[in-house]
């Protein structure tokens, strides 16, 4: 699959539909889409989404997944980092076979500053970075 094209087909969607894009994560051989709506995004947002691309370019070869980008949506591009500054966040990346845990420290232009449960900090660049998560903490009555 034809990444480039695929990016055109999501953000082609996304737009006809008066939606944002949050952002995209691909792996080996899937695509996960996050959208927002200003209203509060529903199924039928991503059933729509997902249609719409699936009409505009062969999705056969790829696993394609629509979602909105609640709360709890992974952190994909620096500016989605800015919001959680001092929250604690899992973080996945290209150089470390677990992913680490920590507190977001700083934001960096180069990537962000981890503080790990150890108060020891540590710089993840952003070109290491595959995504992260919040951590959830505590559990929901």
């Amino acid at each position: 699959m034809n990444r480039e094209k695929l990016n055109e087909a999501i953000t082609s969607a996304v737009k006809a539909h008066q939606l944002e894009l949050y952002g995209v994560l691909f792996t080996q051989d899937s695509a996960f889409v996050y959208i927002k709506n200003p209203e509060g995004t529903s199924i039928k947002d991503c059933e729509k989404v997902l249609k719409q691309i699936s009409y505009t370019i062969d999705t056969s070869d790829i696993h394609l997944e629509v979602e909105s980008a609640s709360i709890y949506a992974p952190l994909l591009e620096p500016k989605h980092y800015e919001p959680h500054l001092g929250k604690k966040i899992k973080c996945y990346t290209l150089t470390h076979k677990k992913p680490l845990t920590g507190s977001i420290s700083e934001i960096l232009d180069t990537g962000i500053i981890l503080e790990k449960h150890n108060q020891e900090k540590e710089t993840i660049y952003w070109k290491n970075i595959r995504k992260s998560t919040l951590k959830q903490t505590g559990a929901v009555a």
